[in-house]
C-alpha cells in the first residue's frame, strides 16, 4: 500500500471508538485529516510539513468541526517559502478557534540567509487575531545559520498590545517572556524575562526547572529553564 492510499483507507475504516482516548496527535496534515474526522476528544494537534494549497485546506476544512473545536494546543511546522500557507494563515488558524497555546515553526533550510526572524514574527502577529482565546505563542525558526536575529523587546510588547489575553511569548532563541496579569490596562503590561530554554543532546519533551501551568506545543530538545538573576 502506498503512502497516498493509506489516508483514504483510514477514512473508510476508522471509527470513533478506535480513537476514543486520543488526546494528542502529531502527524502530517494528510494523515491527520482522517483522524480529525473521528477523534472528538482531541486536545493537542501538531501538523508537520505538507504541501499547503487550496485542496489540502478544503480537506482539512471538511473534517470534523467537533474535533477541531476541541483542540486547545495547536502547533504547525511549515517551510519559509510556502507562499499559499503564509497568504492564508488566518484561515488555517480559524479552523481551530479555541486554541489557547500556539506553536509555529518555520523551516528555513536554505544555503543562503533567509528573511530575518522579525519578518515571520510580524506575519504571525498579523494573522492570529482569529484566535480569541490565545494565551501562549511559541515561534521557532529552524535554520542552518546558527546566528539568529533576536526579536526586539518592542516586537514582543507590540504583540501583547494587539492580544490582551496573551500571557507568554517564547522567541526563536528560546527566550521566555511573560506578562503579569494585573487589574490595570493589560495593554500596558511590561514583559518579564523569565529565562531561556537550554538545548541538550538527547531528544525529549519540554522540561522545566519550574513547570508553568501549561504544556507547550513543540517537543523541544530542552533540559531546563534558567531563571533570570
Amino acid at each position: 500500500m502506498s503512502d497516498d492510499q493509506l489516508p483514504s483507507t483510514l477514512h473508510t475504516r476508522l471509527l470513533p471508538s478506535d480513537v476514543s482516548s486520543l488526546k494528542a496527535l502529531k502527524a502530517s496534515p494528510t494523515f491527520a485529516i482522517p483522524l480529525l474526522a473521528v477523534a472528538s476528544g482531541l486536545e493537542s494537534l501538531s501538523l508537520l510539513g505538507g504541501r499547503w494549497n487550496e485542496e489540502l485546506f478544503s480537506k482539512l476544512q471538511v473534517s470534523s468541526t467537533t474535533s477541531r473545536s476541541s483542540v486547545r494546543c495547536f502547533a504547525i511546522t511549515v517551510p519559509d517559502h510556502a507562499k499559499w500557507f503564509w497568504e492564508n494563515l488566518d484561515e488555517i488558524l480559524a479552523l481551530f478557534p479555541n486554541t489557547e497555546i500556539l506553536g509555529l515553526a518555520v523551516d528555513a533550510f536554505t544555503l543562503g540567509p533567509g528573511p530575518p526572524v522579525e519578518h515571520f514574527f510580524k506575519k504571525i502577529q498579523n494573522y492570529v487575531y482569529v484566535l480569541r482565546s490565545l494565551q501562549t505563542v511559541e515561534v521557532r525558526y529552524n535554520s542552518l545559520h546558527k546566528n539568529l536575529d533576536e526579536l526586539s523587546i518592542e516586537s514582543v510588547v507590540a504583540f501583547k498590545q494587539r492580544y490582551p489575553l496573551l500571557k507568554t511569548i517564547i522567541t526563536p532563541r528560546d527566550q521566555i517572556w511573560q506578562f503579569p496579569q494585573t487589574q490595570k490596562d493589560v495593554t500596558d503590561s511590561v514583559p518579564k524575562f523569565v529565562g531561556t530554554i537550554l538545548p541538550y543532546s538527547e531528544p525529549g519533551p519540554l522540561g522545566w526547572h519550574e513547570r508553568p501551568p501549561y504544556d507547550l506545543p513543540f517537543p523541544s530538545k530542552v533540559k531546563r529553564t534558567m531563571k533570570d538573576g
